[in-house]
């Protein structure tokens, strides 16, 4: 936790630079993004992996600056508590979504 809090400005840069490339005609991260709002249809296993690649700049920065808010004291407080349960549930959802995309994709391939 500690490299995390205190490399913010790596993740920044590495969000600006490897989260939004390749930048024309947009951002590869946010085609992924509608592309999976629009009901992922046809998104293989590779789009997937490609879209945790290009968010995770975005997910280590967010998870920086929240414990940059955390206040310096010996209490565990409320906030990185719910950090720690929020990256439980996260970790949990990723490997139990990538699981079924994987089962998906072989199911589609023997149709």
């Amino acid at each position: 936790m500690k490299f995390i809090k205190e490399n913010t400005q790596l993740f920044l840069i590495a969000s600006l630079l490897l989260g939004l490339a390749p930048f024309s005609p947009e951002p590869h991260i946010l085609g992924k993004l509608k592309w999976i709002a629009g009901g992922a249809n046809g998104i293989g296993a590779i789009d997937w992996f490609d879209f945790l690649m290009h968010g995770a700049p975005w997910f280590l920065l967010i998870i920086s600056l929240l414990l940059k808010l955390k206040p310096e004291t010996g209490k565990k407080n409320f906030l990185l508590n719910r950090i720690k349960f929020l990256k439980r549930k996260i970790v949990r959802f990723s490997f139990f979504f990538a699981l079924k995309v994987v089962f998906y994709s072989i199911i589609m391939k023997k149709e």
